[in-house]
């Protein structure tokens, strides 16, 4: 059976414990994607806090799929290379990125507001970011 896709969660998965990815790691995701298999991430993590690992693994798809905020939002990151580029991937120059949202499923107004009285109830510290706060 041939894999057409490999999916990565990023925190105690693919990042080491300093949350950081290894040079090995970061071949063997670039070997993937050489050979036609589509890698994407699923993670827990917000779409701002994974840009430096996507361009870090530098991957030879034209798009990466995303799943981020614990399933609240699928993207998918288009990487509008040059032709030239293409053919040299070091070269990031004539790189832009678009993203597009093709999923979303976020917590309410009420809901976010129940939470972040709870967090302040029981001395927690609780964030709600807006999706406009992106790549």
């Amino acid at each position: 059976m041939k894999y057409k896709a490999v999916f990565l969660d990023m925190d105690g998965t693919t990042l080491d414990n300093h949350h950081l990815l290894s040079d090995a790691t970061v071949a063997v995701l670039q070997q993937l994607s050489a050979n036609g298999i589509l890698v994407g991430i699923a993670t827990g993590r917000s779409i701002g806090n994974l840009r430096k690992y996507i361009d870090q693994m530098n991957l030879v798809q034209d798009f990466v799929p995303l799943v981020c905020y614990n399933g609240g939002y699928g993207f998918i990151l288009r990487q509008n290379r040059s032709d030239q580029q293409s053919k040299d991937s070091d070269q990031d120059s004539n790189s832009t990125k678009t993203l597009e949202v093709v999923y979303s499923s976020p917590l309410g107004e009420q809901d976010s507001r129940d939470i972040l009285a709870l967090a302040e109830d029981l001395g927690c510290l609780a964030q709600v970011r807006g999706v406009g706060m992106l790549y």
